[in-house]
């Protein structure tokens, strides 16, 4: 469990003492990147893990287990798609593997022919702990927890694959029809993001451009009603905000800030008890609370702060989503490297992204555009090779500055005309080789 806090700079994201673990800025970047990261080797890597520690076709545990490499693949392909799992990878992991394990028992019982036999409880336990084994601490209840969670979606009824369909579907809720494949959840979850940005924030999506935002939420609800598209979070309104006394990563230095607000507005608690209302500041507390106002004059948040508390990355995204459509943030696909980026304005088709060759997608985009305009205007094309061997003149001393000037002013209104059809392009190209 961890905490999401809002406001007009972003989110931070807090573990259950609130210290501050990440944070996203306006800029989204985080998210962005997230939606095209290449999650599709986790379902491989996934099985390559599990198959190494038991066969899942008999359910039979292996002798010598392996599979380490493979976790570390794993982690290191989901680390790098959003920082969320450097702090939850293990818990990620378990959720995986629980999941995975009742959704092949849910198959092999009650869809797969030759189901296995009748399992107990501790049948259950010594499996999933198998799977479980290099992620488990002292302590740990999840084997359990996953053979209550099976329970509790079977209702203990025992069903088998010679059944017909309709009364598995009655009898239990989501019994899957293929085999389950390992972090089914986070590509589940990728996906979705990516589409809630193209369908509610995309301001370039074909088809979606004229719709209002109210309008684009209905349509994607609609289209989503039955994957899943509600989510409960339980949010608190808090008055005081945290990543106001907590010191972005250094605990050392929030914990010292922590105390410095302590010492400043310890003289002020009393008045929590007193109608200040309707009898004012006290006398003994006014120069305290004038410190305290000028102290309050340096926050520079506008905007009230909202924390949620989550239980995975699912909920955290959807929640900044739901700022981004509470803010109007408008997005858009880059034209040069196809990612989404936050534009300030309708207009802007091109991000400030540093590619491979060092430049800018909004320098690459200019140059792009400018030649392509004059690839389709011949009289711009002859002008511009015109300006560069008259510019080069200047530079070489061939030709003084003040014939330059002269020249590109007759220069620029012949131009004009030409675009205009008012002067022949071919007399304007005879005009500038003189």
């Amino acid at each position: 469990m961890a905490y999401v806090g809002f406001d007009d700079r972003g989110y931070g994201y807090f573990d259950e003492g609130h210290y501050l673990l990440f944070s996203e800025d306006n800029l989204h970047e985080l998210l962005f990147c997230y939606v095209v990261q290449d999650l599709s080797c986790l379902p491989d890597l996934f099985d390559q893990y599990i198959s190494q520690r038991m066969d899942i076709a008999t359910f039979k545990l292996h002798d010598c287990p392996g599979g380490d490499v493979a976790i570390d693949q794993m982690k290191r392909v989901l680390i790098d798609a959003h920082p969320y799992y450097r702090h939850e990878v293990r818990e990620v992991f378990i959720r995986a593997i629980g999941d995975y394990f009742n959704e092949l028992l849910l198959y092999s019982c009650y869809r797969q022919d030759g189901t296995i036999p009748d399992f107990s409880e501790a049948w259950y336990v010594e499996r999933i702990t198998a799977l479980l084994a290099p992620l488990l601490k002292l302590g740990d209840t999840y084997p359990s927890d996953f053979y209550n969670e099976y329970l509790e979606r079977t209702g203990g009824n025992a069903y088998t694959a010679e059944q017909p369909d309709d009364e598995i579907e009655t009898a239990i809720y989501g019994v899957p029809r293929e085999m389950p494949t390992g972090f089914s959840r986070e590509i589940r979850t990728q996906r979705e993001i990516y589409n809630m940005l193209y369908f509610l924030l995309d301001i370039a999506a074909p088809g979606l451009e004229t719709l209002t935002t109210p309008q684009r939420i209905w349509l994607y609800g609609n289209i989503v009603a039955s994957s899943g598209s509600e989510m409960t979070v339980p949010k608190s309104l808090s008055l005081k905000h945290p990543t106001l006394y907590q010191s972005r990563h250094d605990y050392s230095q929030g914990v010292e800030h922590s105390r410095e607000l302590d010492d400043k507005f310890y003289p002020l608690y009393a008045l929590g008890k007193l109608n200040v209302g309707r009898d004012g500041i006290p006398a003994d507390m006014e120069e305290t609370f004038r410190s305290a106002i000028e102290h309050a004059r340096e926050i520079t948040v506008n905007k009230p702060y909202e924390e949620y508390r989550i239980n995975n990355l699912r909920q955290l995204l959807y929640l900044e989503l739901w700022s981004m459509l509470q803010d109007k943030v408008m997005v858009r696909k880059c034209r040069h490297c196809g990612k989404y980026f936050v534009a300030a304005n309708r207009r802007i088709a091109y991000c400030d992204r540093v590619d491979g060759s060092g430049m800018r997608c909004s320098a690459i985009g200019s140059q792009q555009s400018f030649q392509k305009k004059m690839a389709s205007d011949e009289a711009l094309l002859i002008y511009n090779r015109a300006y560069k061997t008259h510019h080069a003149r200047v530079r070489k001393g061939t030709m003084s500055k003040e014939d330059f000037v002269r020249w590109y002013s007759e220069a620029k209104l012949r131009l004009d005309k030409a675009r205009a059809g008012e002067l022949d392009v071919a007399q304007f190209q005879e005009w500038l080789k003189k």
